[in-house]
């Protein structure tokens, strides 16, 4: 029999087993027009797949890592998989990790068969499953492994609303405090966002806002964006430090009910994690109707209001209270090459803010999803 290195994943269309269908939920994510990112999985990710949907039955909150990759060798996702298992000593509900490999740039081909190497001798106790994306782009490495959970959660009669997507990465660490910050912050809030930390260095991009203040007077006086308001230049500083990092955790519903990342974010310089999260934020201020009120409106239409309102106050509850992380990449920049990043993410969550001006301004009840011609696959 070969060996660990040599094993190649299986075809979709092999890919099935017992009552989970593979093969028909690929079917119906991929989309057919040409260009279009593919998802692919092996015997591997059949497996691993079938074994977190028992993991995701029944009661309770469940965490699945969502990790864009390629080109790893054994030692990097060995790596990887010691913090994962870190990092359930402190978050227990983290239940797997989605390795999604990118086809086009796997040059070596190797990374699906070195992360099962390492599973064969770490035996960790989080599922890791690798799927392949063909065709890759930024938004494609969430949206792939996110719709096919979607699939697998309908296909098993499994709660979308227990499932939690914490998209993640290589160069993500963080320390047994902001561990034990996380834990504390899912488990009051569901959701969580988080702040990288800067080593110190403080550059003119950053002194900008201070994310807990500026937070805090959000709110204090959602008003502020809501309409015009948003597209004003001191609401958009106030904007441009919440979540727009990698580590932040949404329930699977929500990017589901949104139909995913807005692939559109990968030509403005990405922030797409920043896009979701303040669009289901606008969206739940809007349907609270948090100028308007709820006097006199019938008791369903009140019930709707006020879980709106509620879904809003835990939003911004955690934009208050953010998780901080080092993210390793970041701290190998240079000062000039940092400074180059952040205009590259400002110019982007400047044309996502426009964005969602436009859409506060817009009475298309769908206004907040992502436009089907933006969808990487099908939610």
């Amino acid at each position: 029999m070969s060996g660990p290195e040599t094993r190649r994943p299986k075809l979709e269309e092999e890919a099935t087993r017992d009552n989970l269908d593979i093969k028909k939920n690929l079917e119906k994510i991929n989309r057919s027009e040409k260009g279009s990112p593919h998802l692919e999985v092996g015997d591997r990710a059949v497996e691993q797949l079938s074994e977190l949907a028992d993991r995701c039955k029944g009661d309770g909150k469940k965490i699945i890592a969502i990790i864009r990759c390629w080109d790893k060798s054994e030692n990097d996702l060995k790596e990887v998989v010691s913090r994962l298992e870190k990092m359930k000593i402190f978050l227990p509900e983290l239940e797997g990790a989605i390795f999604a490999v990118d086809g086009d740039h796997d040059l070596r081909q190797k990374t699906e068969a070195n992360l099962e190497a390492v599973i064969e001798r770490e035996k960790p106790s989080v599922a890791a499953v690798p799927v392949r994306k063909n065709n890759y782009s930024w938004t494609a490495g969430f949206n792939g492994p996110a719709a096919l959970l979607s699939e697998t959660a309908k296909d098993q009669k499994i709660s979308e609303e227990n499932i939690f997507i914490f998209p993640f990465s290589f160069d993500v660490e963080f320390s047994d405090d902001e561990l034990r910050e996380l834990a504390q912050r899912f488990k009051k809030t569901g959701f969580v966002t988080t702040a990288k930390q800067t080593s110190g260095e403080i550059l003119d991009e950053e002194k900008k806002t201070d994310l807990s203040l500026l937070a805090t007077d959000l709110v204090s006086h959602p008003e502020k964006l809501i309409g015009k308001n948003l597209g004003r230049k001191e609401n958009f500083n106030k904007l441009v430090t919440l979540a727009r990092n990698t580590a932040t955790i949404v329930p699977l519903s929500e990017i589901t009910r949104m139909g995913g990342y807005d692939n559109s974010t990968n030509e403005i310089g990405g922030m797409e994690d920043h896009d979701l999260y303040v669009r289901i934020l606008i969206e739940a201020l809007r349907e609270g109707k948090i100028l308007e009120g709820a006097g006199g409106l019938p008791d369903e239409e009140k019930k709707k209001i006020m879980m709106a309102r509620e879904k809003a106050r835990i939003l911004l509850e955690s934009l208050r209270h953010p998780v901080t992380y080092s993210d390793l990449a970041w701290n190998k920049l240079k000062v000039r090459e940092k400074k180059e990043k952040i205009k590259r993410e400002m110019a982007a969550l400047r044309t996502i803010t426009e964005r969602i001006t436009a859409l506060v301004e817009n009475n298309d009840p769908n206004k907040y999803k992502t436009p089907e011609k933006n969808r990487d696959f099908n939610f």
